[in-house]
Order: structure tokens, then C-alpha cells, then sequence
């Protein structure tokens, strides 16, 4: 009898055994599976990389090269730290080579995005702005404008126009600082109108100062060093608004201080 119970349990652990490595097989299957999913679709891996610059060249005519990963910032993502995009990059092309391109992409949906006509047309938008602002303000006026260092997208065609970008809204704000402060909000309606007439989507404001202690300054952020008592006014416009919409009429706000 002793000897049947010890038969009994050996063929009972035999059997768990052969139970839990059943089990494990499909378990060490999906695994598996996971990781060569995320070595194919993880952000810029090799394979997405080759197939969003062969996207580019396509699109655009022109030859891309990859130049280097965008780093997320630390703390995105979701609580996994993933993100959605599987291509998230910057790349040059032989139309500016000087130039930093970038080019995100996003899992199951499909093409690429890039800024690649933003940052065409960058210096022609930047220097038309200026132009209008010291029209208005005067040769002492200052334009502070992100440009592509946000990544703003511009994703257009190929043969889209610089009227095309000026009017597709992918311009965001830009700041204007000035020390001509005898009608604030009149100048700025101004400024609207011009910005509306040219076909230009974007969002101004207008920083009023005494004299022109900005004249150093040499980005935006530094108005923080700037002495309250040298800040006059803010305008700006409600953030909902068109400037290119149908019958559009400016609703600018005002404030005699900001920070």
C-alpha cells in the first residue's frame, strides 16, 4: 500500500509538472510575440524610419536623410511611459540641408506627418511679419515668433503655396513688442486688420513697453527680467476667434499689466 501512495504522488507531481509546462507554452508564445511586435513597430525603429523617409521623398520630391531621434519629455506618454507615434524624428533634406525636419508618425494610421513646409517658408514668414508689425509700431518693433521650434506641422503638399501656409493657421501666435503706446488697442486693430487683409491665420499680441528696454532681449522668456514699471499694456485677441473668418469682427482684450 505504501509503496502504491508514493506511485500515486509521483504520478500526481508528474502530472502537475506536465500541467504547468503546458500552460507555460502559450504564455512564453505571446511573449515572444510581444517582442518581435515591439521591435517592429517600437518608435523609430529601423523599419519605420526607412519607410516614413521613403514616404518623404515621394510626397515631396526631394532626398530625406534621417538625422537623429526626438527625445518624448520626461513624464509623457501613458502610464507605461508609451507613446502613441511610432516615428517621432528629425531629418534634413537636400532642398535645406542646413535645416532640422521633424517627422512624426502614428501607429495604424496612414503617411507621416513633418513640418516640412514650415520650415520652408520659415524665414519668408517671419520677415513678413516683422514687416507688417513695423509698419505699425515703427522701425523700433519687435517680432518674437516660435516658428518651427515648436514642431508646428505645416504638413501641406508639395506645391502648396506661401499664401497656402500663410492661411492654413499653422503660423500660432507670435508676440509683437513695442514702446509706441499713445493707442494700444487702435494699433493693434491695426495690426488685425493688415494680418486679416494679407490672408494670414494666426494669433498676434502685442506687448507695450516704456522706451525700449527690449531692445536686448533676445527670446521671448526674458520679459520676465523686464521691471514692472517698465510694462504698460497687453493685447491680445479672444482665443476662440478666426481673424480669416466670414464677417469677422476683432474682440481684443486689453490689460494694462501683465507679468
Amino acid at each position: 500500500m505504501e509503496k502504491k501512495s508514493v506511485l500515486r504522488k509521483a504520478a500526481g507531481a508528474l502530472g502537475t509538472a506536465v500541467g504547468v509546462g503546458l500552460l507555460a507554452v502559450p504564455i512564453v508564445f505571446v511573449v515572444v510575440l510581444l517582442e518581435i511586435r515591439r521591435f517592429f513597430v517600437r518608435v523609430n525603429s529601423p523599419l519605420k524610419r526607412r519607410a516614413a523617409i521613403r514616404y518623404l521623398n515621394r510626397k515631396y520630391g526631394t532626398r530625406f536623410r534621417y538625422l537623429e531621434d526626438k527625445p518624448y519629455k520626461i513624464g509623457s506618454g501613458d502610464v507605461f511611459g508609451r507613446h502613441g507615434n511610432s516615428v517621432h524624428m528629425y531629418v534634413t533634406c537636400d532642398e535645406f540641408p542646413d535645416k532640422k525636419i521633424f517627422v512624426a508618425g502614428v501607429e495604424g494610421r496612414p503617411g507621416f506627418y513633418c513640418n516640412y513646409t514650415a520650415v520652408k517658408y520659415e524665414d519668408k514668414t517671419l520677415a513678413l511679419l516683422t514687416s507688417i508689425a513695423k509698419d505699425v509700431y515703427g522701425e523700433s518693433a519687435r517680432v518674437f515668433w516660435q516658428g518651427t521650434d515648436g514642431d508646428r506641422m505645416g504638413c501641406m503638399d508639395r506645391d502648396a503655396t506661401f499664401e497656402d501656409y500663410l492661411a492654413c493657421g499653422e503660423i500660432g501666435s507670435f508676440d509683437v513688442f513695442t514702446d509706441k503706446n499713445d493707442d494700444m488697442t487702435g494699433d493693434f486693430l491695426r495690426l488685425v486688420n493688415e494680418l486679416a487683409a494679407r490672408r494670414i491665420e494666426c494669433r498676434p499680441q502685442s506687448y507695450h513697453f516704456a522706451d525700449n528696454v527690449y531692445d536686448s532681449i533676445e527670446n521671448r522668456r526674458f520679459i520676465y527680467d523686464i521691471p514692472s514699471e517698465q510694462k504698460c499694456g497687453h493685447c491680445h485677441l479672444h482665443f476662440t476667434q478666426s481673424i480669416l473668418a466670414e464677417g469677422y469682427v476683432p474682440d481684443i482684450v486689453f490689460r494694462s499689466s501683465f507679468v
